[in-house]
């Protein structure tokens, strides 16, 4: 069966520590509700069917986004890394999915990125906010036009990735069969390159 969404639960959640070495990030209580269940109605409302990934804590997090109706991905014996998800589930992608990132506290709406998507005409669409420093992306007129190694250049203006995005089936047939392995330089930055990544 084809899948619309993604939600990314999978990870360790370190710079959340020492909170995520009991609890996984997307399990964590926000006012008694779970960090993930936020995107993950949010990813239902706009496109499902909805998975969700896991692995660090994966029964605190199949308990907390048990019933909603998502099918869950267990990823053992570790985290496949968020392009090792997507190249593990792109056969089941159709025309393309929704993703987001479990701990993504944010007022976007799913169903306007998705519009901005469509109007670009590109492979990809990031949602993005611009910042003084600690750029991921320059971009101009809607489109990326430099990926940006924070590590290597912590200071630069631009745009910042917020973790939610729409990739086609065109961009998931670029991801590595590797993993672990993180979208940033296995995609987004090949995107980037050729002109192919539009942001919202």
């Amino acid at each position: 069966m084809n899948i619309g969404s993604v939600l990314f639960a999978a990870g360790r959640g370190e710079r959340l520590r020492p909170l995520t070495d009991r609890w996984p990030k997307a399990a964590l209580p926000m006012l008694d509700v779970p960090l993930g269940l936020v995107a993950a109605e949010r990813l239902l409302g706009a496109r499902p069917p909805l998975v969700i990934n896991v692995s660090h804590l994966a029964e605190r997090v199949l308990e907390s986004l048990a019933g909603m109706g998502a099918e869950f991905f267990v990823e053992e014996p570790e985290a496949f890394g968020t392009a090792g998800t997507l190249a593990a589930l792109r056969a089941r992608a159709g025309e393309g999915v929704l993703t987001c990132n479990a701990d993504l506290l944010s007022d976007i709406d799913p169903s306007d990125l998705l519009s901005t998507h469509k109007e670009s005409g590109c492979s990809a669409t990031l949602a993005v906010a611009r910042v003084e420093t600690g750029a991921d992306f320059a971009v101009s007129n809607k489109l990326v036009t430099e990926f940006v190694d924070r590590r290597r250049a912590p200071d630069v203006p631009g745009v910042a990735f917020l973790g939610m995005a729409f990739y086609e089936s065109a961009a998931l047939d670029r991801l590595p069969d590797t993993r672990p392995a993180g979208l940033g330089e296995t995609l987004l930055a090949d995107l980037a390159r050729s002109g192919d990544l539009a942001v919202h």
